[in-house]
């Protein structure tokens, strides 16, 4: 069964991080969307500016064309980091996609995010941009779990919380929920 992993999230939850350790253990192609920021977007938020719904939509299509175009290149759906923050963007990335798309929210605290944003070097965010990341985030609705939450095949997501896991324990646990959502939905095979 073809499905998209979009590993979604504030800047700093463990996005590339995770995407490329599920992408080694799956030998799923991985598509990080911060490399397909439009060279604008990327010096608005270096200089301090939040993106708005004008500077995300254009970059979310480019994410979709880039996983649809994996997917014809290598014959395999892939696992795709993207920030996903609020719902529309969730569902325009749905209507875009050719294959279904499960969302894994890697959720963390603030402290816990910002610690990690501080410790890494490099990358354009700045810290100061998190909390508007934070207040933006329109977290996946799902049913109350111990370590993750499935919602149904219609808007399939999973939530993670990362504060305290290791990378090697969030890739299980998203490798183990999507099998739970593709059996759910009479989609897996053995």
């Amino acid at each position: 069964m073809k499905y998209v992993i979009v590993l979604m999230g504030v800047s700093s939850c463990g996005k590339t991080s995770i995407g490329l350790a599920l992408s080694k253990q799956t030998h799923r192609p991985f598509v990080d969307g911060d490399d397909l920021h439009p060279a604008e977007n990327i010096e608005k938020m270096r200089s301090g500016v939040p993106l708005n719904d004008d500077d995300r939509f254009p970059w979310l299509l480019k994410v979709a064309s880039a996983a649809n175009e994996r997917d014809a290149e290598e014959g395999l759906t892939g696992i795709i980091a993207c920030s996903c923050l609020k719902r529309i963007y969730r569902d325009f990335l749905r209507r875009q996609v050719q294959y279904p798309v499960v969302f894994v929210h890697l959720d963390g605290s603030f402290e816990k995010v910002r610690e990690r944003m501080e410790a890494r070097s490099g990358h354009f965010m700045p810290v100061h941009l998190l909390r508007d990341q934070f207040s933006q985030l329109e977290r996946p609705e799902a049913s109350q779990a111990p370590w993750f939450s499935i919602q149904t095949w219609e808007d399939p997501s999973m939530i993670i919380s990362c504060d305290q896991l290791s990378e090697s324990e969030v890739v299980e646990q998203i490798l183990s929920g999507t099998v739970e959502i593709t059996k759910m939905n009479g989609l897996h095979r053995r």
